[in-house]
């Protein structure tokens, strides 16, 4: 078995909002169309939550590696695990 984990980050002219409802309702029934084909035998998504919650544990992280945290945070996780 063949397991992918997928970090993304939406395009700079998309909301969350339209990115999570992208990703949820056209990208996710466009994976299990072609799952059989792609022997694709599971599909997660793991969505962000809004960034005012995220920011007190990106400043933990921040503090206890003592060297501040300059990437953007994903907008999404996908684990895809294929034969």
């Amino acid at each position: 078995m063949i397991k992918l984990t997928f970090c993304l980050v939406r395009l700079p002219h998309l909301t969350r909002a339209e990115f999570q409802h992208y990703w949820c309702h056209t990208h996710g029934p466009l994976v299990r169309s072609v799952a059989h084909e792609l022997q694709i035998r599971r599909y997660v998504q793991l969505h962000s939550v809004p960034e005012e919650l995220n920011l007190p544990v990106r400043a933990s992280r921040t503090r206890a590696s003592r060297r501040p945290m300059v990437s953007r945070p994903a907008d999404g996780r996908s684990h895809i695990a294929a034969e």
